[in-house]
């Protein structure tokens, strides 16, 4: 089926929301037709989709959908001459988005002496970013990461996070059901090659998951990235 997305207010890759479901009545001039087509929604197969790839695919930040789209309609064809062919964003950003994503895990919880909890997430540079340079390395391992748990087990849930410079809380998308903040702005265990907490209690009703954030200077974050949900 074709794809129907979303920009992402992250400014990197398009998001898909949709799949070509089925039809009203065969399209006859560019895919155009007085009735509507449907979709399948993404989003309600997302947890299945990310159990059967092993990795995270959910976008870690709000849409941007595009606004007004019917007045790319003139006559009731589309119109090419004053409208883009397609939205435009970041290709160089997608890029290292989707690698992030292959490549930023967090490992299953590690129980110690039955005190804590030790929560490793790290990025496999071999698997997402074979030829990385050390420069690039060095940007990405200069971010930070936010462990969230919760009680309630995985789902489609969404945590708002202070930020900074004054700007609005920022609205992430995570894997948990009522997701809370465990730690926040953990920075890289240099000799671990990994960010790292150790959490008070080995409780086996928490669901983990981590977030990594990569900020710059200016308004928009550089990189957001959520992990698969792990379970203790």
């Amino acid at each position: 089926g074709g794809p129907l997305y979303a920009l992402s207010s992250s400014g990197g890759c398009p998001v898909l929301v949709g799949v070509t479901s089925w039809l009203a009545i065969p399209k006859k001039v560019c895919g155009w037709s007085p009735l509507p087509d449907f979709y399948a929604r993404v989003s309600c197969s997302l947890s299945w989709i990310e159990s059967v790839v092993g990795q995270a695919m959910r976008s870690t930040v709000p849409l941007s959908p595009t606004a007004n789209c019917e007045n790319c309609l003139a006559n009731d064809f589309p119109d090419g001459e004053n409208c883009d062919k397609a939205s435009r964003y970041d290709l160089k950003k997608c890029n290292i988005q989707a690698r992030l994503a292959a490549s930023f895990t967090l490992r299953k919880p590690v129980c110690q002496d039955g005190k804590r909890h030790t929560l490793k997430a790290s990025i496999d540079f071999r698997k997402g970013f074979p030829n990385a340079s050390e420069e690039l390395k060095r940007t990405l391992t200069d971010g930070q990461v936010v462990f969230l748990y919760s009680a309630e087990g995985t789902g489609n849930g969404v945590i708002s996070l202070p930020a900074s410079g004054g700007r609005n809380d920022e609205l992430i998308n995570t894997p948990l059901r009522q997701p809370k903040v465990l730690a926040a702005k953990v920075a890289l265990d240099a000799k671990e090659g990994a960010w790292v907490y150790r959490s008070t209690g080995c409780s086996s009703a928490r669901t983990y998951a981590a977030l990594y954030m990569r900020n710059t200077d200016s308004e928009t974050p550089l990189y957001r990235q959520i992990s698969l949900a792990v379970r203790a």
